[in-house]
């Protein structure tokens, strides 16, 4: 898997750019990356743009370890409760694959994660205003 992310300041977002065969490892070594940059902030937003994935190592109990180790760590990095996730993905199963995880997840983790499959879409929710006294 080869990522790329870059921290928008005056948005309050992460940017990633996701591509290849996507590991359970990978994502919460890139996760874990990003987060303990030193311009990043607990309030910020995520948006994720997939292009050519590869989900076909992430069976139902991979999806479950994932979750886990994105719990943890935002647990341990302070991530605050009312963020937000975009997820964008450019081919139909594995934005199916996808909406699996937003699904499972929703019950967990502290960021509101939706999956979208054009980066305007998934711009035009993370910009909708709310309470960021919450967050």
């Amino acid at each position: 898997m080869e990522f790329q992310y870059t921290l928008d300041q005056e948005r309050r977002r992460i940017v990633w750019h996701i591509t290849g065969r996507m590991t359970v490892d990978d994502v919460l070594g890139a996760y874990e990356s990003a987060l303990t940059d030193p311009d990043w902030s607990a309030d910020m937003d995520q948006m994720t743009v997939f292009s050519s994935i590869d989900l076909s190592d992430m069976s139902p109990d991979r999806w479950q370890i994932l979750i886990n180790g994105f719990v943890a760590a935002d647990k341990r990095l302070g991530v605050r409760p009312g963020t937000r996730a975009a997820i964008v993905m450019d081919d139909a199963l594995q934005e199916a694959l996808m909406t699996y995880y937003e699904l499972i997840s929703e019950p967990v983790t502290v960021t509101e994660e939706r999956v979208f499959t054009t980066t305007t879409e998934a711009e035009a929710w993370l910009d909708t205003p709310r309470d960021r006294d919450t967050i």
